[in-house]
């Protein structure tokens, strides 16, 4: 038995879902190439070196919102960490 099936979700939800799901909003690889090492050292908790990565995706793709919220965000955690000011 498949998930969808036991979840019991018509193929239309399923269809809503995925189109509602996380879409990258660049188009350049080295941008997303980037914000996933990014995303990668956040989780190792190298918040520095991934706020640099996230910097460098909006650098490669400067309307790579989502690069840009992660750089900011960052940026809050080692803010809060260090109680320093950018």
């Amino acid at each position: 038995m498949s998930i969808q099936q036991n979840l019991s979700l018509s193929s239309d939800v399923l269809q809503e879902l995925r189109s509602k799901s996380f879409q990258p909003s660049s188009n350049s690889l080295q941008a997303l190439r980037s914000y996933n090492e990014g995303v990668q050292l956040t989780r190792q908790g190298n918040h520095l070196e991934a706020a640099k990565r996230f910097e460098a995706s909006v650098q490669e793709d400067p309307a790579f919102r989502v690069g840009l919220f992660e750089t900011w965000r960052r940026l809050i955690v080692i803010q809060r960490a260090c109680g320093c000011r950018f």
